[in-house]
């Protein structure tokens, strides 16, 4: 499987002679352009929302994604850091694997983090590791007569356990087979911004995913990892090593790229920008969701991590809209 870039274009029209939930846009083989549109959904509130296809019509050229696998080879592993990364940053292009027949397999580092109590500190410094991807901060925090809540890594109170069941609820909801979902618990991949991850070791788990599935093509995060959080980056440098040292396996692999603040959070605008850069960059594929409350009712699964600033996260993300994939080079 490989993806091609786009010259897409976006246009006002009403002819349609193609409907697609979701559309992956291709210009390297140029065919005649045809208008993808669907009546609107009237499901819940938030397709109401965020549903494009009342808004505007793409058009595109049309490509059958098949014609650029290799042969049968349509066994996609998409690697991530921690559960409800699927549903935040991946589902446009999850939801086009899954409604275009690939069989999909997810791997999850890590469940969750700790919850300690602070009694009365007079000040607190957080301290954030430079190593490895992790950025240097130091945040100063005063206190008066409360407590805080401290986040450290490790599964507690069976949160790991919550965390876990939610990310196979999201699964559910994106078309993921269970049991193609591993998560894991390991105490040196544990979640949080002060631990640093073993690229040797994620590099090792990722192999052994991709023998035990004939893997054949890889998509994670890019270098800076959507958030800058250490954890997704460390994962795209782990997917990095096992790509280096296992060349002759010739597996395809592809990074979600990382936005400025202004397009990250510029909602479906940023359909029209992302197609706009990709004709400045032929290693570029734009996917875009057609059914963002998808994404929404995906991440509606995450119970334990459903607050406000999230939902607004999922309404106004552009990674809610579309994706935009860059093939990895090791």
């Amino acid at each position: 499987m490989s993806f091609a870039p786009s010259e897409a274009v976006i246009r006002g029209t009403g002819h349609a002679n193609r409907a697609s939930s979701f559309l992956l846009l291709h210009p390297s083989r140029r065919r005649p352009a045809s208008y993808a549109t669907a009546s609107p959904s009237n499901t819940d509130a938030a397709s109401s929302l965020s549903n494009l296809r009342e808004v505007f019509f793409v058009a595109f050229t049309v490509s059958d994604f098949d014609s650029y696998s290799i042969g049968n080879k349509k066994n996609v592993l998409f690697v991530i850091a921690h559960p409800d990364d699927e549903s935040m940053f991946f589902s446009p292009t999850i939801n086009y694997l899954a409604s275009s027949g690939y069989n999909l397999h997810m791997l999850c580092f890590s469940t969750v983090i700790q919850r300690v109590t602070l009694m009365r500190p007079e000040e607190f410094l957080v301290s954030l590791s430079k190593s490895e991807g992790c950025y240097w901060k130091a945040v100063k925090i005063s206190f008066w007569s409360r407590r805080m809540n401290l986040f450290v890594s490790g599964n507690a109170d069976g949160m790991g356990r919550i965390r876990k069941d939610e990310l196979h609820q999201a699964c559910a909801v994106l078309r993921v087979p269970l049991e193609q979902l591993k998560v894991l618990d390991h105490p040196n991949l544990q979640d949080g911004f002060g631990q640093v991850w073993s690229h040797d070791l994620l590099a090792k788990v990722i192999g052994e995913e991709v023998s035990n599935h004939d893997i054949h093509t890889i998509i994670t995060f890019d270098n800076y990892g959507v958030s800058g959080h250490c954890n997704h980056r460390d994962v795209h440098h782990g997917v990095l090593k096992f790509l280096q040292t296992n060349s002759e396996r010739n597996i395809k692999a592809w990074e979600l790229a990382s936005l400025n603040i202004f397009r990250k959070y510029s909602g479906p605008i940023d359909i029209w920008l992302s197609i706009f850069s990709s004709k400045r960059n032929p290693s570029k594929a734009i996917i875009i969701n057609e059914q963002p409350w998808k994404s929404y009712k995906a991440m509606a699964q995450h119970l334990s991590q459903w607050v406000w600033f999230r939902k607004l996260f999922v309404s106004f993300s552009s990674y809610t809209y579309a994706n935009t994939l860059d093939r990895i080079n090791p």
